[in-house]
């Protein structure tokens, strides 16, 4: 049972498939069917089965006769061929996939020909034919269906052999106005199918047109054969015209030429670039192009390279990574609204393989697990197609979970990964590929990889300054194991083990030496740690070995001297103290006169003069701090000695006059200092001194301005200030 179909969809199929298997005009064709519901055994069951009988009946001209009935002999004697050209027809009209997939030809029977002529039967014009097709489909399963045959015998029957070409035969008619035979007698055109010179032309007979048709389709690739002129002989019932209609042929050639493939994909067996080509001189007749790679310039196995380029362009991207590895040329063919050409236009593939050679990478970053260091490579021997190349680590050397470092443009064949790159563990590879500017190859070029790593080892340090807060002493170390990328060391300290503030501490010790001194009241400040870098070319690693700082601490205390020397000015007797908790690093102990001064300093002189003198003035208005600093500048400036020279000690009193107005007087300042200075510098020094106390008024020009800067009012500075002695000084 054909579920879900009706006559009108049989009769649609039907007339679809006998088309499309004879190349029958669908106006000359008529189709009935007849359904007839069976009962069948099947499987020890019994099963309702739908039986569809087709009757068909074509009008076609004479000529085709016999090409058509070989033609229904073929399907006679296999009928599933012909239900293979019905089933889409079936599933196109409306029926359901899976009843179509059900459906039997039973037979195929071969056809019944009259032939229709004149009353007189002196000419020939047309052939009818009439066949029954029997095919069968149940519910249940597929079976073979009862013959059934409806073959009519009728006295004028007759069976049609001709020696017409059969390929002529073939040629399809255009679509008729008529809808059945009963109106064509009297209007079928004929000629004789065999060369003849009549009306001035060879000539060969290609077919024929029915009245009410203007014109008649000649087929693509239909061979020209030195023929020059199309005839048109128009025809009566009883004869054909003497006279024709010429037509001169015009073979219209519309052919590409001077392809061009650029290719861009850059890896070896892959296609990918632009086509290119000029256009035919003449393209009114020309829709479009079609791009095809194929084995052979001919065209053979092509492949069509979508889309259709348009009249008017005459480019075509052909996609990346194309597989081109059968392919040998690229192959162009121009398309009319007819058909698309039959021989093309074509150009030997030359596959674009460019990639780089000879990758280098030596890793001078000299902490473990980072890398950094230049890329080196070969350019490729064309760099033509070459637009960038691109970096990447990789897990392996196809370029397995690539991770993207950089990008240089060609004619750079080289790349500097920074120093500090984080390395995965899984990253074994350093892969380059190169790219045009259709996109990168696929296929890289790669170097192993190798993590370089430099440390030293086995740090010392013992701090032989014996001050709080101050270090001094040798550091030391073990060597890497492998000095190859190692350039120096430096060594710093930090307030951590992974060196953060740190100080370097003298210049680069060069590779080959494993000491370098820490010079001796170095501050500790705030830092914890010594650290010691590997330096290669590229840079410091990242990651230092530490030594954990210990500041030795060592005072004698308890110090005592009693003088057994009973003269002024004379020393004598013995100077003792207790050592103190840890004295693991003192050799002796240095014993030294001295005299107090400010800071620390040095005259550089072995042997010094310390002078002493004093001063007073009248002041109001001003500070301790403020007096100390004026006369530090002034006496620096008229004694001709540093200010860090000097040690100043201001003292101040205020004086009132006695009487019976208790009248305040200016304050009185005392100043004493004395002067360290080289020996031989002293008796200058002494001079200067003279001179300034014969001439108190003139350091009082002196000290005024000293007095403004350190703060003091200079209206009272005007009014109160005097010197009232500067006494000679002592050496």
């Amino acid at each position: 049972v054909l579920e879900g179909a009706t006559e009108d969809q049989v009769i649609a199929a039907v007339k679809e498939a006998l088309v499309l298997a004879f190349g029958f005009n669908p106006s000359y064709l008529i189709v009935t069917v007849t359904k007839t519901i069976t009962r069948r055994l099947s499987n020890n069951q019994r099963r309702l089965a739908t039986t569809w009988t087709a009757v068909y009946t074509v009008l076609v001209p004479l000529a085709m006769a016999d090409g058509i009935a070989e033609a229904v002999r073929y399907y006679t004697a296999t009928p599933s061929a012909f239900a293979d050209i019905l089933s889409p027809a079936l599933e196109s009209a409306g029926v359901d996939s899976a009843n179509v997939a059900a459906m039997v030809v039973v037979d195929f029977p071969e056809v019944t020909a009259e032939v229709v002529s004149s009353e007189a039967m002196t000419s020939t014009t047309t052939a009818t034919f009439t066949s029954t097709t029997t095919f069968t489909s149940t519910t249940v399963t597929n079976f073979t269906g009862e013959d059934d045959d409806n073959a009519t015998d009728s006295d004028n029957a007759t069976s049609l052999d001709s020696d017409d070409d059969s390929d002529q035969a073939a040629r399809r008619l255009s679509a008729l106005e008529a809808n059945d035979t009963e109106s064509v007698d009297s209007e079928v055109l004929y000629g004789n199918n065999e060369s003849m010179c009549r009306s001035g032309y060879y000539m060969k007979w290609i077919g024929a047109s029915h009245r009410g048709v203007l014109d008649f389709v000649i087929d693509a690739n239909f061979a020209l054969e030195g023929y020059t002129h199309l005839l048109v002989y128009p025809a009566s019932e009883f004869a054909e015209a003497s006279t024709p209609v010429a037509h001169e042929i015009y073979d219209m050639t519309a052919s590409v030429s001077s392809i061009i493939y650029d290719g861009k994909d850059l890896d070896l067996y892959h296609l990918g670039g632009n086509v290119s080509w000029t256009p035919p001189n003449l393209t009114e007749r020309v829709d479009g192009y079609r791009v095809y790679l194929a084995e052979s310039s001919a065209g053979a196995a092509r492949v069509w390279q979508q889309p259709e380029v348009v009249t008017g362009s005459n480019i075509l991207l052909i996609a990346a990574d194309t597989d081109g590895a059968n392919f040998t040329h690229v192959v162009v063919y121009t398309r009319s609204q007819l058909t698309e050409q039959t021989t093309p236009v074509a150009l030997s593939i030359i596959d674009t393989a460019e990639k780089v050679a000879n990758v280098t990478f030596v890793d001078d970053d000299l902490d473990a697990g980072q890398v950094g260091g230049i890329v080196n490579w070969d350019p490729p021997s064309d760099q033509g197609p070459v637009s960038h190349y691109w970096v990447y680590f990789a897990d392996d050397d196809a370029g397995l979970n690539r991770s993207y470092l950089g990008t240089v443009s060609v004619g750079v064949n080289e790349f500097l990964v920074p120093v500090d790159t984080a390395l995965e563990q899984s990253m074994t590879h350093l892969v380059v590929y190169a790219s045009s500017d259709l996109q990168e190859q696929t296929t890289p070029v790669a170097t192993s990889l190798f993590d370089r790593s430099a440390s030293v080892s086995d740090i010392e340090f013992i701090d032989h300054d014996l001050d709080s807060g101050e270090l001094g002493g040798n550091v030391t170390w073990s060597e890497p194991p492998s000095l190859d990328r190692v350039e120096a060391y430096r060594f710093y300290l930090a307030e951590d083990i992974a060196g953060a503030v740190r100080s370097q501490i003298e210049e680069d010790v060069p590779v080959g030496t494993n000491i370098a001194l820490l010079p001796t009241e170095t501050p500790l400040n705030s830092n914890t740690d010594l650290v010691v870098y590997t330096r290669s070319s590229l840079a410091e690693q990242t990651t230092p070995v530490s030594f954990s700082l210990s500041d030795t601490v060592f005072t004698a205390v308890d110090v005592d001297f009693p003088d057994m020397d009973l003269d002024l000015g004379d020393l004598g007797g013995t100077l003792t103290w207790r050592e103190g908790a840890d004295d693991a690093q003192v050799i002796l102990y240095n014993v030294y006169f001295a005299t107090q001064c400010e800071g620390n300093w040095s005259t550089g002189e072995s042997s010094v003069a310390v002078i002493s003198g004093s001063l007073s003035l009248q002041l109001d208005g001003a500070t301790d701090v403020q007096v100390e600093s004026a006369a530090r500048a002034s006496l620096a400036a008229v004694l001709g000695v540093g200010s860090d020279a000097l040690r100043i000690t201001v003292t101040r009193e205020g004086r009132r006059l006695q009487g019976d107005l208790g009248r305040r007087l200016s304050t009185l300042w005392l100043i004493t200092y004395q002067v360290i200075v080289p020996a031989v510098q002293s008796a200058w020094v002494k001079r200067l001194a003279d001179i300034t106390s014969s001439d108190t008024a003139a350091f009082a020009e002196v000290l005024t301005p000293q007095l403004i800067a350190a703060g003091v009012d200079s209206a009272v500075i005007a009014a109160s200030l005097v010197v009232i002695e500067f006494a000679r000084v002592t050496v």
